[in-house]
């Protein structure tokens, strides 16, 4: 029960916010704040993380061979740079354009942020990948 009450009050509370959006025609929705959110928290988590002593170090045991480890590290980097660029791209073109989907709608501005968000975690994992592989 207490579970479903907590559904019901974050539904709320983004329909009161989406509403409010409308009334005073303010170019942004719900899904906007929330990549935003998720953006700033993954931005800080990674920018503390190259101020911290801690090392993550992917070690050879866990994957199991450095020649698919390094193979795969190739492939999504590609994967992940291609995608954060197509996104920016798309939100560039058009800042103010909802672009809309199955699951809600995002503005163009959001769509770089998102790029950015992309890029710079893929960027940081090269970092800690090739940090950890030197020290």
């Amino acid at each position: 029960m207490r579970r479903f009450l907590e559904v019901f009050v974050c539904l709320c509370v983004a329909l009161f916010v989406e509403s409010l959006f409308k009334r005073f025609h303010i170019p942004v929705t719900v899904i906007d704040l929330l990549l935003f959110a998720i953006s700033a928290l993954i931005f800080f988590l990674i920018v503390s993380h190259y101020f911290s002593d801690r090392s993550s170090a992917v070690t050879k045991k866990r994957i199991g061979s450095k020649r698919l480890l390094n193979l795969l590290t190739f492939l999504s980097v590609c994967f992940f740079v291609l995608l954060a660029l197509s996104i920016i791209y798309l939100g560039v073109s058009e800042p103010l354009t909802i672009f809309t989907g199955v699951k809600g709608a995002a503005h163009g501005y959001t769509l770089v942020i998102t790029g950015v968000t992309i890029i710079f975690v893929t960027v940081s994992g090269i970092y800690f990948r090739v940090s950890s592989k030197n020290a």
